[in-house]
């Protein structure tokens, strides 16, 4: 009887201790954890009941009207000046100019018509030799049967409106008339491919070796096997790669052999491949995962709670160091005091019953002094955000490309053991 006792409350505790796995699992959104908003569950938006105003509809009589400026007249194709020849009115012949016209403007697109150029090249016999020689493309002739609009159109189409090659045959049939072979677009992609190495080599060598550089990576497919497309912002340009590893040696390759400054990246390991007093951890992932360490209550979750207490005095503070109210002195002298206490906040959750708080916050204390380099350095952000953003809103479609370069561009808690604030 207590050896079934004793197995039951063995199950019991495993099977507590898997609930708590998944709902931890249903929980995780992009607001705490490193996934997509796309990821996220759907959500019915609260419809808000509000009694009818008595105003109709559109601008209200006190509204400053906003109307589309004009173009000047020398910037349109055509201009047509319209005189009334008979009075409306009794409908006597009326003389003369208007100094001021209504000015009514048309925008419309031109017709959309590929045109096309055809070279032929003849072949010649030699009277002496006997040998035949085709005579070569003028220059500036492409050996593709495309030009240079429309593969670029046809890239900008994949990478930026993130179309399928499908849809991208089906646009430009529409739009340019004519039927053309799914495999085009394929065509099409590969001719900026070939014209990228030379100008991603050039943003690449831009402002190397920088004083900071932002990196990150975003797991994706490409050509249907597991692959990597990596963000650098060295300086003014982002860089894009797609590489198979998410190693070190892929920052490196971005950072450039002679990197020696301060290297802002997430908690990735292939991130970190420079001395400990180089990299700065992004803050902004930390305060992420902390709602998630939060929520696995006992200690660990009284710890995420402390912890998330602790970063929002930083998220007060450094707006007004960058802006200049705040002095930066007084900005590091506060910052002493709170990073004793997270770090012993790190040691009390490496020891607590949660193995994933626990590894987090050993974790955490072994690279310490990486989420305090902003501090110590000026001119570093304490998140990496540069490459976070840009990741999002420009990063191009896993494609066959390997390089692309982008021009310039950027509830009750647990209180800490004292409350620290910055010294005017």
């Amino acid at each position: 009887m207590c050896q079934q006792l004793t197995r039951l409350q063995s199950e019991v505790t495993r099977l507590r201790a898997q609930l708590q796995t998944l709902q931890a699992q249903l929980s995780q959104t992009s607001a705490n954890a490193q996934k997509p908003p796309s990821s996220d569950p759907p959500t019915r938006a609260r419809v808000k009941v509000r009694e009818l105003s008595p105003r109709q509809r559109g601008g209200q009589p006190s509204h400053p009207g906003t109307t589309r400026a004009l173009r000047p007249v020398a910037e349109v194709a055509a201009l047509q000046v319209c005189q009334p020849t008979p009075c409306a009115s009794c409908g006597s012949p009326l003389t003369g100019s208007d100094p001021a016209p209504l000015r009514h403007q048309v925008t419309e697109l031109p017709p959309l018509k590929p045109t096309g150029t055809e070279s032929q090249l003849q072949a010649l016999g030699c009277g002496q030799c006997g040998a035949v020689t085709r005579a070569p493309l003028p220059e500036g002739v492409p050996e593709r049967a495309y030009g240079l609009r429309l593969p670029a159109l046809g890239a900008v189409l994949s990478g930026a409106y993130r179309l399928s090659k499908r849809n991208i045959e089906q646009l430009l049939a529409d739009g340019l008339g004519g039927e053309r072979a799914l495999g085009a677009s394929s065509a099409l992609a590969r001719a900026p491919r070939e014209a990228l190495p030379e100008p991603v080599a050039a943003a690449r060598r831009f402002g190397q070796p920088p004083p900071v550089g932002h990196v990150d990576e975003t797991g994706g497919r490409e050509a249907n096997r597991r692959a990597w497309l990596w963000t650098a912002v060295p300086h003014s340009v982002t860089v894009f790669v797609i590489r198979r590893s998410r190693g070190s040696q892929v920052a490196k390759e971005l950072g450039g052999a002679a990197f020696a400054g301060v290297l802002v990246s997430d908690r990735g390991s292939g991130d970190r491949w420079g001395p400990i007093k180089q990299p700065q951890l992004c803050g902004a992932q930390l305060i992420r995962d902390l709602p998630q360490l939060a929520a696995a209550g006992g200690a660990a979750g009284a710890m995420g709670e402390a912890l998330g207490m602790g970063a929002r005095p930083l998220c007060h503070w450094w707006p007004r160091v960058r802006d200049g109210t705040l002095p930066r002195s007084s900005f590091c002298g506060s910052v002493v005091q709170l990073r004793i206490e997270v770090r012993a906040l790190l040691r009390e959750g490496a020891l607590c019953k949660d193995a994933k708080s626990a590894a987090l916050c050993r974790s955490l204390l072994q690279h310490e002094p990486a989420l305090w380099t902003f501090v110590r350095e000026e001119g570093v952000e304490p998140t990496n955000n540069p490459a976070e953003v840009r990741s999002v809103d420009q990063k191009p479609r896993l494609t066959n490309s390997e390089d692309w370069s982008v021009g310039e561009r950027s509830t009750p808690v647990r209180p800490l053991r004292r409350r620290v604030n910055p010294v005017e």
